[in-house]
C-alpha cells in the first residue's frame, strides 16, 4: 500500500498554510497544547491530508470509532502513558523534547511512513521502511506472509520504530556569518522502543487492516474487511507494543527570541514551501512578519 496521509474526518481543519513538499495553497494542522518554559509558546503545527491531497489536522485517532465497528475489547486498549527508555542515555537538547502525547500522537497520525529495526541474526539491525497506522496505542502495519523482518521478530521480539516530519531546511543565507556549521534542519520526530508480534487470524487483526485503509484512503468510502474474508488470510500484520516513545521537535527553542525571529523572517521572504509552515511552528503568525 502506497502512503497517502491521515483520514480527514479523524482530524479537523484549522488553517490554510503551505503544503511543506510543494503544491499550492493547503489546509494545515495545528494544536493548542501545553509547552515547557524553555519552549517557545504558540502552535504546533502536524502535517495530515485529505482527499485530493488537502493538509489537515486533528488527534481524533479512534479508528475503530470511526469506522463504526465495536470497540476493541478492554483488555487491550492501553493507556497512554509513554515512559522513557530505562538507560542513563537522557535527551541531550532536552528543550527540544515532546512530551505532551496528545503532540506525539498527532505526529504518528501524520506521517506516511514508519522505519522498523529488527535484529538480524548477525546481530546488526535490520531496518524497513512501511505503511502503518497508529491506533489504540500501538503501531500496526502489513506485510507478506514471511520475510526477514518477521524471521527477526519471531527470534527477538524487540525493535525500534521511528517517524519524522522534516520542515524548513536553514541554509547558509541565514546567517553568512556562520558558514556551514550553522547549517540546520527543523523537523519532528518520534522514536518508539517496543515489542513486536505478527497477529494471528481473527476481528484484532481485521481492525487494525481497516484502520490502515482509513488512515492511507480517508474520506473514501470502503467495505470493510472481515477476519473471514480471504484478504485478511493472505498478509501478516504486526503489532508493535510500545515500552517508551519519545519525541523531539527542532525549532530553534534554544535561541533568543530575537535570533528565532530573523530566522522566521528569512524563511518568508526565502518563500520555499514549507517556510510559511514552518514560521507558524515556530510561534510567529505569517502574515505578521
Amino acid at each position: 500500500m502506497a502512503g497517502k496521509g491521515v483520514g480527514a474526518n479523524q482530524l479537523r481543519c484549522v488553517r490554510r498554510l503551505p503544503f511543506p513538499w510543494g503544491g499550492s495553497e493547503r489546509t494545515r494542522p495545528s494544536l493548542d497544547c501545553p509547552t515547557k518554559r524553555s519552549r517557545p509558546r504558540g502552535r504546533f503545527y502536524i502535517p495530515g491530508r485529505s482527499p485530493g491531497g488537502a493538509l489537515t489536522a486533528g488527534v481524533d485517532l479512534g479508528y475503530s470509532q470511526r469506522l463504526n465497528r465495536k470497540e476493541l475489547p478492554a483488555d487491550i486498549v492501553r493507556t497512554q502513558q509513554y515512559p522513557r527508555p530505562e538507560s542513563d542515555n537522557t535527551m541531550r537538547r532536552r528543550h527540544c523534547e515532546i512530551t505532551n502525547p496528545t503532540e506525539l500522537e498527532a505526529i504518528l497520525a501524520a506521517a506516511l511512513i514508519g522505519r522498523m529495526a529488527t535484529i538480524g541474526p548477525d546481530g546488526y539491525p535490520y531496518v524497513t521502511p512501511v505503511n502503518f497506522v497508529y491506533d489504540q496505542g500501538c503501531i500496526y502495519f502489513h506485510c507478506a506472509l514471511k520475510g526477514e523482518k518477521l524471521d527477526n521478530i519471531a527470534r527477538d521480539a524487540r525493535v525500534c520504530f521511528a517517524v519524522d516530519l522534516p520542515l524548513a531546511y536553514i541554509d547558509l543565507a541565514a546567517n553568512p556569518e556562520g558558514g556551514p556549521c550553522k547549517l540546520h534542519q527543523f523537523y519532528h520526530s518520534v522514536i518508539i522502543r517496543g515489542d513486536a508480534r505478527v497477529l494471528p487470524d481473527g476481528e484484532r487483526k481485521a481492525t487494525a487492516l481497516n484502520a490502515l485503509v482509513a488512515k492511507h484512503e480517508p474520506g473514501r468510502r470502503f467495505a470493510t474487511l472481515d477476519a473471514a474474508m480471504p484478504g485478511c488470510k493472505a498478509c501478516a500484520v504486526v503489532e508493535i507494543s510500545p515500552q517508551s516513545m519519545t519525541g523531539k521537535s527542532d525549532l530553534a527553542q534554544n535561541k533568543s527570541r530575537d535570533e528565532r525571529l530573523a530566522i522566521a523572517r528569512h524563511l518568508m521572504k526565502r518563500g520555499r514551501p514549507g517556510d510559511r509552515e514552518t514560521v507558524a511552528a515556530m510561534g510567529f503568525d505569517p502574515d505578521q512578519i
